[in-house]
């Protein structure tokens, strides 16, 4: 049996498995009540939408709507169907184990151009009737869109199997914005937007090429296989309540590992400050909450226009002092500060040296933020 052979086998038993988890949760009723109706009224809303689009979509930035497509099409993963039992028999047959990884990646590159596709002729009447863009733009931009799609897909696996887990986060901020700055260029016909076409792509080309030692990420790869079957299996069983959430325990915390003073000063509102820092980088789903939402902020203050910005900053600010509120009356909560109570008085001078870092802060790094994005508009507009 060949190695292509043996690839479309585990992929199809990987198909009738997914097929079996979201068959406990997607019976005969929910096609009958849910999804039938639904295809039904959008086919009626897209034909409609040929005709009279909506004018409210004459109103939206271009940009806003391919980072939402974006968005959409940036959960594609490199499959490669292995197993553990395989570990022994990969390791012997280096060279099939390479096949493997190749038809793993053209076939995520294949799901990637379908997804694509389809992405686009759902929204292509709002792009052509709505936005007014030619065809030719459209698929100028589908296939920018694809390129970077591809590009994030492959960078994605390249860093993990390295176990770049928290340097990946922090590329993905960066391949955000430099998706961004591309579909800025081109909406200002700028000509220096071919680079943004250029370097996913060749970047891509040389992450397709077969790899000379796969083995030696054989654990990682393992790893991160048996993490994407089981996905939506321990989604649906965590969403039902039969099982609870596992708990992820880190060997050492992601920031401050050996947790030295954060303050020179010894004061007790300068001690309970820090914890309440360490506690937030550490504790796992305060910290996600927390850069997430500055990452939809900072991504709203960058596409939104110059006058809107003025108006969605105090809802920043708001929602900011919100979470951190939320936050430190998690921490204030815990079970520590129940056995170590601290006086009113410095819990109320901690209180505010936490504000100030929780939310004066990030709300100044916004306000440079709409400074730039202010004076990188007036220089491209000169």
């Amino acid at each position: 049996m060949t190695a292509k052979e043996w690839y479309d086998k585990r992929k199809r038993k990987e198909k009738q498995f997914q097929k079996k988890v979201f068959g406990m949760v997607l019976d005969w009723s929910v096609y009958a009540y849910y999804v039938i109706p639904v295809g039904l009224i959008f086919a009626f809303l897209y034909v409609g939408f040929w005709t009279s689009p909506p004018k409210w979509i004459t109103h939206v930035s271009p940009i806003i709507v391919f980072v939402f497509f974006y968005s959409l099409t940036m959960f594609n993963h490199v499959r490669t169907y292995i197993a553990p039992a395989d570990e022994l028999f990969f390791l012997q047959r280096e060279e099939m184990y390479s096949e493997f990884i190749a038809l793993g990646k053209w076939q995520a590159v294949r799901r990637s151009l379908v997804g694509c596709l389809i992405l686009l002729f759902i929204f292509l009447p709002l792009l052509v009737k709505g936005l007014s863009y030619t065809y030719q733009e459209v698929l100028a931009l589908a296939l920018y869109l694809y390129l970077w799609n591809v590009y994030q897909m492959l960078i994605r696996r390249w860093a993990l199997l390295r176990g770049w887990k928290w340097k990946y986060r922090f590329l993905v901020y960066l391949f955000f914005g430099l998706f961004i700055a591309g579909l800025f260029l081109q909406t200002t016909g700028t000509v220096y937007s071919f680079i943004f076409y250029l370097y996913p792509a060749v970047v891509s080309f040389l992450l397709m090429k077969r790899e000379p030692h796969p083995k030696r990420y054989f654990s990682r790869e393992l790893e991160m296989e048996q993490e994407e079957k089981w996905k939506w299996a321990n989604m649906i069983m965590v969403r039902s309540g039969a099982m609870e959430k596992p708990v992820k325990v880190r060997k050492y915390p992601p920031f401050n590992r050996t947790s030295k003073p954060l303050y020179h000063n010894r004061y007790p509102a300068n001690v309970l400050v820090e914890t309440f820092i360490k506690w937030m980088y550490r504790s796992g789903e305060d910290i996600k909450l927390y850069l997430y939402f500055l990452y939809i902020a900072s991504f709203a203050i960058i596409v939104t226009p110059y006058a809107i910005k003025w108006l969605i900053f105090p809802g920043i600010v708001g929602l900011l002092y919100m979470l951190s509120k939320s936050i430190w009356t998690s921490f204030m909560n815990h079970r520590f500060n129940r056995h170590y109570p601290f006086q009113e008085k410095v819990v109320w001078q901690a209180k505010r040296k936490a504000r100030f870092w929780t939310v004066a802060v990030p709300s100044i790094c916004c306000l440079a933020l709409m400074s730039i994005c202010y004076l990188i508009k007036m220089i491209l507009l000169n």
